[in-house]
């Protein structure tokens, strides 16, 4: 039973992220049948360009693998591959202050 009201709680939170906008989003994982977890610093950005085809990435942002599970319900989360990519601490920090060196997210062009 837990299931099923669970399996319901995904249903409509994928149908209320329909009038954000972000159903292409959502779609594509669907359709794709993976869920990235972008980590910061890591070349989500890329990731999400090549795997789901979608521009901006301004979608679901960092989000953990909690709201992709809460997202597609957990029947889809399970059957879906799953994957994320790291990287060296020591330079993931570093490309942050960098980041944040050259203005971080003020910079033209890029969003907030």
């Amino acid at each position: 039973m837990k299931s099923i009201a669970r399996e319901f709680r995904s249903a409509f939170k994928r149908r209320r992220l329909r009038s954000t906008g972000m159903a292409d989003a959502v779609n594509r994982i669907i359709e794709t049948n993976c869920v990235f977890v972008h980590v910061p610093k890591c070349g989500g950005k890329s990731v999400i360009r090549d795997i789901y085809n979608l521009g901006e990435h301004s979608y679901f942002g960092h989000a953990g693998i909690a709201f992709f599970e809460s997202l597609l319900g957990p029947r889809r989360f399970r059957l879906s591959f799953k994957f994320t990519f790291v990287r060296d601490p020591a330079l993931r920090c570093l490309s942050g202050f960098r980041f944040r060196q050259r203005g971080g997210f003020d910079l033209p062009g890029e969003g907030k």
